[in-house]
């Protein structure tokens, strides 16, 4: 995973350790079925990630049709398809507990982008 410098949509490099980050973290993985498009649907997961990134200080930047994110905690990226968004996120150890929470508000971000 690639890391950010803290600006919206700007990359800073790798990570200083990933094997150790892979060990400690907790995966999320949702895959989402969507009838907009491809286009329709980049840009319904760009607004998501513009109200995710003002609420919680979530660095992201498009690579391609697949959106990168990143905060202390958490890292991910969400791949946009023409019928389908699968989102992958990496939980730390200290958001671990909170797993459930965060994959119930990635679903309903998800129903209010996609329908």
């Amino acid at each position: 995973m690639t890391g950010f410098d803290g600006n919206i949509g700007v990359l800073a490099g790798p990570s200083k350790n990933p094997s150790r980050i892979s060990e400690t973290m907790s995966r999320i993985c949702i895959r989402r079925r969507h009838e907009k498009g491809l286009e329709e649907a980049r840009r319904a997961i760009e607004r998501v990630a513009q109200r995710i990134a003002e609420r919680f200080e979530i660095g992201y930047a498009w690579r391609g049709n697949r959106l990168l994110f990143e905060r202390p905690g958490v890292e991910g990226s969400i791949t946009v398809e023409d019928s389908a968004v699968a989102v992958e996120a990496e939980l730390s150890f200290w958001l671990f507990a909170l797993r459930g929470t965060i994959e119930r508000e990635i679903e309903r971000y998800l129903e209010e982008a996609l329908g």
